[in-house]
């Protein structure tokens, strides 16, 4: 009887478990559809259970797949960074092209007229320098003449270049005769007017020093004298003409030069000057 008794109850608890099983048969696939995004094989979608950690976990690590990838490859390979950060060909042609022509033509006029208005203050001063009596030691200097016999050729050049600018330059339209005869463009006409008259008197100077043991010697002082005038027309045409006098180097150098040809021209006239 015992046997029998222990026999019949193990077939009762085998029955009930089987049948337990039976019963949670069908909730498995609806556990694995949430899971797997929250939809069963039926449909029905399960709005009210709330993402656990692991779900968002899972779905953040889908849905950038290329990111990850991408990012793994160019922690691999340092050229790959390094071509995005520089700009392609291509991309710097582009810039290059949309450059205005005419800002680079304006730059150029503004550096090269610059440049030959410094290269003129230095020869005029280095030049009345050497015959003033109150400086006679300086007369034999050799490195002060060098200087100013070198300040004109700088000029020159820069001069040319800052002419041939202007006449590219759509907004001043500058004719080549205007270069020659001043005041006749219609715009800022006084301020062009006198770059021109100083450019004809500097290219008067400059030739007649290079035709100076041809020509008379009284004559060629009052020739050369007129460097003064053209360094006066030359300091209104760069004060009316732009806005370099806005810089303080360009406006220290301007006025240190006005006055320092002052004292020097005031000093000749008043204590002679040196003989040749």
């Amino acid at each position: 009887m015992g046997a029998e008794a222990l026999g019949g109850l193990h077939h009762a608890l085998h029955a009930r478990r089987i049948v337990r099983l039976r019963e949670r048969a069908p909730e498995e696939p609806e556990r694995a559809a949430a899971a797997a995004g929250g939809r069963p094989a039926g449909g029905i979608r399960f709005a009210d259970r709330e993402p656990r950690a692991d779900d968002r976990a899972a779905a953040h690590a889908t849905t950038r797949p290329a990111a990850a990838v991408h990012n793994a490859g160019a922690a691999t390979d340092p050229r790959a960074g390094r071509a995005e950060r520089e700009p392609s060909s291509a991309h710097l042609h582009a810039h290059f092209l949309a450059v205005d022509p005419q800002l680079v033509v304006w730059i150029v006029a503004r550096a090269t007229g610059v440049a030959a208005y410094i290269a003129l203050c230095l020869s005029i001063l280095s030049g009345i320098a050497l015959r003033t009596s109150v400086l006679d030691f300086l007369a034999t200097n050799r490195a002060l003449r060098s200087l100013h016999d070198f300040m004109i050729w700088v000029w020159i050049p820069l001069g040319v270049a800052h002419a041939a600018t202007l006449l590219l330059d759509k907004t001043a339209q500058i004719a080549p005769s205007d270069l020659i005869v001043p005041f006749r463009v219609s715009y800022a006409p006084v301020a062009i007017g006198l770059g021109t008259l100083s450019l004809d008197i500097v290219v008067l100077v400059t030739v007649t020093s290079w035709l100076r043991r041809r020509m008379d010697d009284r004559l060629w002082r009052w020739v050369h004298r007129s460097s003064y005038v053209a360094f006066v027309t030359l300091f209104f045409h760069a004060l009316l003409s732009g806005t370099d006098f806005s810089s303080p180097l360009i406006s220290a150098i301007s006025w240190s030069t006005a006055l320092g040809i002052g004292l020097l021209a005031t000093s000749r006239i008043v204590f002679g000057r040196l003989p040749e």
